[in-house]
This record gives structure tokens, sequence and C-alpha cells, in this order.
């Protein structure tokens, strides 16, 4: 028969055993707390619609996200809640595209030249278009890189291409919406009407 000693230094090893050591239990041992079952994120509204129009037209992620012109992980991100909802201009388009009945659309950029789509953004973005540093600041590409796209010597791929459209449309969005809060602020200052002493 083992001593005690032996024995709480036995249950120190494997903690706590009835088998073995019968009622010893070490007053150190912490028990272990209950395991929680994971949260299940619930979708937003917007979010639900959004995944119910793409399992209602049978597109897949990747298809879904070429019509609106967003990534597939943006879309994903979405789709499992890991946003807090989604911008009205992504559900407009795929509340069109449903009405469309999912008819796909093809790249409009695929025809386009470099020197175009830049037009485009920069007109977007109410910048000028020789303004290559400003425009790198807004999309992230190095002014460098702009200049060789203005100058048809290269191309981004289409992914990236996509991934700077994505960019210049959520900050197109921006600035639409910020000069309305700012049309908004001068009338509620003008007392209400928009000033006219200039007319």
């Amino acid at each position: 028969m083992s001593s005690p000693h032996v024995e709480v230094l036995i249950a120190r090893q494997c903690l706590w055993c009835k088998t073995c050591h019968g009622n010893i239990r070490m007053s150190n041992v912490l028990p272990m707390p209950a395991i929680r079952p994971s949260k299940v994120a619930k979708l937003s509204s917007d979010q639900d619609e959004l995944v119910n129009i793409r399992n209602t037209l049978g597109l897949s992620q990747h298809l879904f996200a070429e019509n609106m012109e967003i990534s597939k992980p943006r879309l994903v991100s979405y789709e499992q809640c890991r946003t807090s909802g989604v911008p009205e201009r992504i559900m407009a388009e795929a509340r069109a595209l449903l009405k469309n009945g999912g008819r796909v659309k093809s790249d409009r950029y695929a025809d386009m030249d470099m020197p175009e789509i830049i037009a485009e953004w920069t007109n977007d973005l109410k910048i000028g278009y020789d303004d290559d540093v400003q425009l790198s600041n807004f999309i992230g590409a190095s002014a460098g890189a702009i200049s060789r796209w203005k100058n048809s010597e290269t191309r981004p791929e289409p992914l990236m291409l996509k991934h700077y459209r994505e960019i210049v449309r959520d900050l197109k969005a921006r600035l639409e919406k910020s000069s309305v809060i700012n049309f908004r602020n001068v009338i509620r200052n003008a007392g209400g009407r928009p000033d006219s002493s200039n007319e």
C-alpha cells in the first residue's frame, strides 16, 4: 500500500481520478469552465435579402459578385455577416439583377483602354487627369504604375482592375453623400433656403 505522500504525488500528475486514487482531490485544481456553444451570427435584413436574391437566381458567388462589380471575398463578407450591413448601391444592383432575371453582364472594362478607364476614375473622383499622385493616394497604386497605364505600356490584371474599380465606386458614393450633407448644412445655415445673394 502506498503512503499518503506518494498518493498525493500521483494525484498531482493526473489531477483527479476516483478510480486510481479514491477521493483524493487537489485543492489548488480549478474546475474547467463549461464550453459555451458558439454564437451563430444573425444576418441583417439586407444581408438576408442579398442571400435570397442570389439563391433565387441560382448564381455562384463568383458570377453574382462579377455582375455587381465587386470581389467575391467582399460578397462573402456580406453573406456571412462579417459586416454590419450591405451598402445601398450593392442592394440596388442585386435587386436590378433579380428584376432582369439574372442576365449576366459583360465586363465593359474588357473593351476599354486604360487611358479611358483612368479618365473615368478621375472624373468620378473629381480630380485632374494629370494628377497621378492624387489618384495614387485614392486607389493605392503607385504613381509610376498609373503613368504607365496612361501610356498604355501596361495594364493591371483583371482582378486588380476590379479591385481599383471597387475602390473608386465606394469613394464616389462617399463624395456624393458628403456633397449632399454639405448642401443640407448650407441650406440649414442660410435659414432653410439656398443662398440667393449671387442671383
